[in-house]
Order: structure tokens, then sequence, then C-alpha cells
């Protein structure tokens, strides 16, 4: 057996820049373990990034993302380019492992010597991909990788993070995985720039690219469309043509000077990300190591102080916020203004369209809306956020029956929309904040 090959912070630099796997698989494991020479790492090689362009594919569990990236693989390396690819496992909750068996799908590619196969697990991350995975791909740039793929784990109607490290973002969906009401409001059908509809010859495929195109012509301020491809990963169906759509929507990229624009803004949310993460990790520590904080922790769970009360006393006392600051959500500060709006998942303002919009969104839906801006007709439930969105009250219920529950009662609440009693015109229940 070879021995084991130790690095120094120069030869794993020098190995990476080479593009060598042994390197290249050490460094990803000093990142993922958050290890004191990655730091140093990473910053010896990040001035050499920038290069590779990182395309996400996300989608619900077995809808074969796996497999259509294993076809993908095969076509760009037709064209002579080199792949890396990092695939996300989720870990265990309670033993903390992962499987790690999306590299089985890619087993053509193995002794590729141009293609790196990374599969990490997602260590407790939430959002669909693990906290190292922007570090990775990082490392994956500097070491020559034209093309990086980013595979999430099976995502649901919010695992939506992959928007803010790809360049692209492709969806992929089954047919028969639920009616249109679930694509409705699954919040991940609001960040792909292409969509993969595998398994064509399944019966309900056609059905499926329908409701799917409808639901995205309910944006009609967006510049881009996401096209929307019939495939099938086994058989290699229409991969090629697939393909030609992120090759267009690169282009689009470059054509609208969109693309560096967003690579700005999904590094500065990575800073953001990772700033994050760590003060969580010291302030788990620091309650654990003080007698003071624990006592909190301890009346908190005996119900003779309240967990806000509580907040104010350790955030004051860990971070020197002062306990009368008022402490709100960032969603609140980002409403899409001067041309520029939010995309989900994604804490900075995007320029998504040429020339800008004025944050407004079809009357229909409010998919790729802001943060409180959902207000389809102006007849929502009897909910008003006042102040910013920090505060929110019931308005007396109008004329009318009630709704649901027995004798017309709304088991959820007092909560009843304006309208007829027989319940049309009901509105959709959404908030809405007033500026």
């Amino acid at each position: 057996m070879a021995a084991r090959r130790e690095f120094t912070r120069e030869s794993l630099a020098a190995g990476v820049r080479a593009g060598d796997k042994r390197a290249l698989a050490r460094a990803i494991t000093l990142v993922e373990n958050s290890d004191p020479l990655a730091y140093d790492l990473v910053r010896d090689v990040y001035p050499e990034t920038g290069r590779a362009y990182a395309v996400g594919v996300t989608g619900p569990p077995g809808v074969g993302k796996s497999s259509l990236i294993s076809m993908l693989v095969r076509r760009v390396r037709e064209a002579g380019q080199t792949v890396g690819v990092i695939s996300v496992d989720p870990s265990s909750p309670f033993s903390h492992g992962a499987l790690l068996g999306d590299r089985i799908r890619l087993s053509d590619h193995f002794l590729d010597p141009e293609v790196f196969i990374r599969s990490m697990g997602t260590r407790g991350h939430l959002g669909g991909l693990a906290e190292a995975t922007l570090q990775a791909l990082l490392v994956l740039d500097a070491a020559g990788k034209e093309l990086v793929f980013l595979e999430t784990v099976g995502a649901g109607q919010s695992e939506v993070e992959v928007i803010g490290i790809a360049d692209t973002v492709l969806l992929v969906l089954m047919p028969g995985s639920g009616d249109s009401i679930q694509a409705l409001k699954a919040g991940i059908m609001e960040i792909p720039d292409v969509i993969a509809i595998n398994k064509m010859d399944h019966p309900a495929a056609k059905t499926m690219m329908n409701e799917v195109r409808s639901i995205l012509s309910l944006d009609k301020n967006r510049a881009w469309r996401p096209p929307i491809v019939l495939t099938d990963a086994t058989r290699g169906e229409n991969v090629s043509e697939l393909w030609e759509k992120i090759e267009a929507h690169r282009a689009f990229l470059d054509s609208e000077d969109l693309l560096e624009q967003r690579r700005r803004e999904n590094l500065a949310g990575e800073v953001f990300a990772v700033a994050s993460a760590r003060a969580k990790v010291h302030l788990e520590e620091a309650v654990a190591g003080d007698p003071e904080l624990r006592r909190l922790l301890d009346e908190v769970q005996s119900r003779e102080l309240d967990p806000l009360t509580a907040v104010r006393e350790i955030m004051e006392k860990v971070f020197n916020v002062p306990a009368d600051a008022r402490l709100q959500s960032g969603m609140d500060e980002l409403a899409p203004r001067d041309g520029a709006r939010l995309r989900l998942g994604n804490l900075v303002a995007t320029h998504r369209a040429k020339g800008g919009t004025q944050g407004r969104e079809p009357s229909a839906h409010g998919l790729l809306q802001g943060p409180w801006r959902r207000d389809p007709d102006r007849r929502a439930l009897g909910v008003a956020a006042r102040g910013g969105g920090s505060r929110c009250e019931r308005r007396q219920p109008r004329s009318g029956g009630r709704v649901g529950g027995p004798e017309g009662r709304d088991s959820r609440g007092d909560f009843r929309p304006p309208g007829r009693a027989d319940g049309q015109d009901r509105g959709l229940p959404q908030l809405r904040r007033q500026d």
C-alpha cells in the first residue's frame, strides 16, 4: 500500500493549481473540517479563481439529478472541457453520517482524468447544500476546472441555497410527483434558469410541462424566460438540447453583463452566510461555558423566563448588542426598490431585468416577489403588517359567512376573507408590507 502523502501549505497549493487529484481531495477535506490550513490554502489560491462556470442542479429526491449530470458530463467531455462535480447528500440528524451514494450514478467517469467527483454531507446545514460547498467550488476553480456541477440534496419547497452559488440553476422535475397546486406553492419553482422534466416517457410528462409553463408565465417582468426541456437521463434523450439551453442562459448573462454582477453578489452573500455560521458556533460555545448564560436557559426551560428576554440578555453579553436594540429580520429591510428585486434564498438584491422593475409582480400568484409584497388582488385575509413588518394585527371580520369548520367556523381562528358567504372571491392568504 502506498504511503499517505503529507502536504505542506506550499505543496498543497501547488498541487491544487496543477490539478492533482490527491491534492484536490485533501484540500476539500480540510475545507469541510474547517482546518486552519484550509484558510491559508483558500487565501493562496483565491486569485486564480473566477474562471469556472458553476451549474447548480436541484430538484426533489428521485427525479434523476445524478443520472442527468452523468449525461451532461459526457456531453461536455465530448467538447473537451474539464469538469468538476460536487454532490451533496443529507446527513443523518442522529448518527451525523451520510451515505454519499450520488457518485454511483457517475461511475462512467471515474477513470476520466479530467473529471473530478466529490461527495459531501450537509453536516446539519440547511438549504440544500453543505456549508463548505462554495469553498470546494473555489478549490476546483483554482485547479482549472472549466465547468463545475453542484448537485443539491433532494430538495423540497424551500431548499434554494444553490441560487446563491451557481451561475445557472437547473431544476429537474418528474411527472406524477404532485398536482399543479403543489407546483404553485413550491419555492423551488422560483429559482431556476433552465427546467428539465425528466422521465419524458411518463404519460403525464407533457401535462406537467404545460402546468410548469403556465406557472412561469405569471412572472411577466422577468427578462430571461426559463426554457423547459423534456429529457430521459437513462437513455440520454434530449440531453444535448438541455445543454444548449444552459449555454444559452450563459450567453444571456454575458450579453446583459449580469454574470459578473451575480458572482459578486453571491460572494458577498457567502461572506455573511459563513460569518453567521461562525457566530452561531461562537454563541453556542459561549453559552455552554458561561454559568450565567446557562442559568438563563434553565429559567426558560422551567418557564420562569420568556425566550425573547433570554435572547436579549444573551445578545447583550456575548455580542454587546444593547438590550433595547430592535432586532428585526433582515427580510424586513430587503423590499425591492430602484430597479432591484430579491431572488429567493439570497439576501443580496439582484438586478434581474434590464432597465429594472419597480418590485411589481403578476397579480395572480406572486412568484419571485420580495418579502411581504404578495397581494394578489387586494382581497387577502385581514392581516396587515405595519411599522416595517414588525407587528401584525387582525381586522374585524366583514360581512359574510364564516369559512370552513363546523357551522361555518374556520378552525384556524377568526380570520375570514371579505366577500360572499358561499366562500367565493376569497383571495389568497397573504401578508402585505405597508411602506
